[in-house]
């Protein structure tokens, strides 16, 4: 985990890192990098769909979903508020990152 701070700056770079062992990167159009189709103003927040296929995940498996989030103003300069050694921690110590934990059920 202590690497992944790095390798989530360095997809802003023209050389980004390969992803990190057992994670999987949501690529886009080639990028792993989705810009917003419209300007976006902190008094009006907004869902940004990000396409992801499950299907290669077995029923009842859980799913990290990390998403990291940086502004033309900010390019994840800001460094984690301490050690990052887990999901959890990334998330609690550096403003960019949030998570979500999915379970893929069966479709009725």
């Amino acid at each position: 985990m202590s690497g992944f701070v790095d390798f989530a700056r360095s997809l802003l770079t023209a050389a980004p890192q390969p992803d990190p062992p057992g994670w999987n990167v949501a690529v886009t159009a080639g990028s792993a990098v989705h810009r917003l189709p419209h300007v976006l103003d902190a008094r009006l927040p907004k869902a940004i769909p990000v396409d992801i296929d499950l299907g290669g995940v077995d029923d009842w498996h859980r799913v990290l979903i990390v998403a990291i989030v940086g502004s033309n103003t900010d390019n994840l300069t800001t460094a984690p508020s301490g050690a990052v050694t887990t999901p959890e921690t990334l998330v609690r110590r550096w403003p960019h990152a949030a998570m979500r934990l999915v379970q893929v059920v069966p479709r009725p």
